[in-house]
């Protein structure tokens, strides 16, 4: 925290000799509050377009006052001076091999090389569920019953649901 802060400071005073309607403090005041900023993100923040919050920062990095830390071409990510322990560790992107054409390496495959070759791996223990054999014989008879039970509860809850109807008798 104390290296950004020395950093802010230092940049401060590396802009104060500006044109008194330059945003060039501003960003300064910026990068110290969000570490890491993208110009895209410092121009929104200042309400100036991305190209010349690019060349600002630009400006910035060329002064000594703020570092690159994504070693990328676009979508590059600046912070102050406080920062190069963070770029060291950053690491740059993957780039292709400029020596290597278009498209997916060819891939040799040596069929003679049989040392290379990875033996199978033995076969997995079989779990206590997989290794008890269950008997289905009965299955059929216990479907039916089950069958059974479901049309007779079926028949009950309809027989409940019909309203009952009072008969009068006449005793003659």
């Amino acid at each position: 925290m104390f290296a950004l802060e020395r950093a802010w400071f230092a940049a401060r005073t590396a802009v104060a000799g500006r044109r008194r309607h330059s945003r060039a403090a501003a960003a300064v005041d910026v990068l110290a509050a969000a570490p890491v900023i993208s110009a895209s993100s410092l121009a929104a923040g200042l309400g100036m377009a991305v190209k010349n919050a690019t060349s600002l920062l630009e400006d910035f990095r060329r002064a000594g006052i703020a570092v690159e830390v994504t070693h990328r071409s676009k979508r590059r990510l600046f912070g102050l001076t406080g920062l190069v322990p963070l770029r060291d560790v950053v690491r740059p992107p993957d780039r292709p091999d400029p020596t290597r054409g278009r498209g997916r390496p060819r891939h040799n495959q040596d069929d003679g090389l049989v040392d290379n070759a990875v033996p199978p791996l033995p076969p997995m223990p079989l779990s206590p569920i997989e290794r008890r054999v269950f008997d289905y014989s009965d299955l059929d008879g216990w479907m039916a019953h089950m069958d059974q039970t479901i049309r007779h509860t079926r028949r009950a809850l309809r027989d409940l649901a019909k309203p009952v109807v009072a008969t009068v008798v006449s005793v003659n």
